[in-house]
């Protein structure tokens, strides 16, 4: 039994720090802050699984034969790493649906969990079976919050591009929601209701490693995992196959604001500092952000395009169709003529297999 739950543990441990590895190298290569948040996140996890591995191995983790009424061992680290991992993956989600990165939406849950989370880690003198429920609970409801708000925002979207975009990701939302539900079963199961036989010495060791753990929580991970291996493998061989040759300013480097003295004869209206700050930082956001959109659009083009044969000039005819211009605007833009963008159309719409533009942005919005 000890032997199993080893190497179960080193195969997590293993799994972790890979995709962790793989998140570091994507962003290396795009310096996409997703994949960095990513890194960050299963980082964080696997230090929860060694906190519990390096406890097994050591023998210094609690007995749990009739109840959870004792706190856990290492119960501030426990709570201080939940409070990280659950605030990374809050990120990480405002990220995905393009939200604006202003502090006080992302600190805001963050500071509530945490408040929470401290208050009801099981320590020394303050530990019961209903706290290390209701603490194990918090975080799990935290998770499925984050993944219900993804689906609103779904069902809410604005834009047809933006529902279809999202709409890629909603049989994975939809099954990590699945899952949280029985990582919440688990739980409650495990602690308020499952108590081992005392004579049964193989049923004791199973529960004892299992305390602090959770494996419907452990087949989560993994699949968290899966998804973005195959997201990480298909934008390396996209750079691969298409490095970049060089980065424009404005995608390079952050917008700069000069003033310009005031001429003579001229009138100046102040502008308070607080007021100029405030502008540049709002200013900078947009930047980001729409830095950010126009390299996933970019990357997806590529990707689209190898899947369906198009050519170079094909790839701009749809770059320029899929942010919503008309043939005469994306002819202006590629400074050729209407009829060329129109025999550029034909020759798409015949390799992807879709009769117009609309057909055509539904397929790619939901490849």
């Amino acid at each position: 039994m000890d032997t199993l739950w080893f190497l179960y543990t080193c195969a997590l441990l293993a799994i972790t720090l890979i995709s962790c590895s793989l998140s570091l190298a994507v962003w290396m290569a795009t310096r996409r802050r997703d994949c960095l948040v990513s890194a960050a996140g299963f980082i964080v996890y696997a230090f929860e699984l060694a906190f519990i591995f390096f406890d097994e191995y050591a023998r210094t983790k609690y007995d749990y034969p009739q109840n959870f009424d004792a706190p856990l061992t290492h119960p501030i680290e426990s709570a201080v790493l939940s409070i990280i991992f659950t605030g990374i993956l809050w990120t990480w989600m405002l990220m995905r649906l393009h939200k604006h990165m202003d502090w006080r939406r992302v600190l805001a849950p963050i500071a509530v969990y945490a408040v929470i989370a401290l208050t009801l880690v099981p320590k020394d003198g303050m530990s019961s079976t209903l706290q290390q429920w209701a603490y194990w609970l918090v975080r799990d409801l935290t998770l499925l919050g984050s993944l219900l708000y993804a689906l609103w925002c779904y069902r809410h979207a604005v834009s047809e591009s933006e529902r279809l975009d999202l709409a890629r990701s909603k049989r994975f939302f939809t099954f990590a929601c699945v899952l949280v539900g029985f990582i919440i079963l688990e739980d409650t199961y495990m602690i308020l209701f499952y108590r081992p036989t005392l004579d049964n010495t193989l049923e004791a060791q199973f529960f004892w490693h299992l305390s602090e753990r959770n494996i419907s929580e452990n087949i989560l991970m993994v699949a968290c995992a899966i998804q973005l291996l195959r997201k990480n493998q298909q934008v390396l061989s996209m750079y691969f196959n298409h490095p970049p040759v060089g980065r424009s300013q404005t995608n390079s480097e952050p917008l700069s604001y000069v003033e310009q003295p005031a001429q003579e004869g001229e009138s100046v209206n102040a502008t308070p500092p607080a007021v100029t700050r405030s502008r540049r930082v709002l200013e900078e956001a947009r930047a980001e952000r729409e830095r950010q959109i126009s390299n996933e659009l970019e990357s997806r083009i590529l990707l689209y395009g190898d899947e369906h044969g198009l050519s170079v000039r094909e790839r701009d005819v749809l770059n320029l169709l899929i942010q919503g211009k008309d043939t005469r605007n994306i002819a202006s833009s590629l400074v050729i003529s209407v009829g060329t963008v129109k025999a550029h159309l034909s020759r798409i719409y015949k390799k992807v297999g879709v009769s117009g533009r609309e057909e055509l942005a539904r397929d790619f919005w939901s490849s």
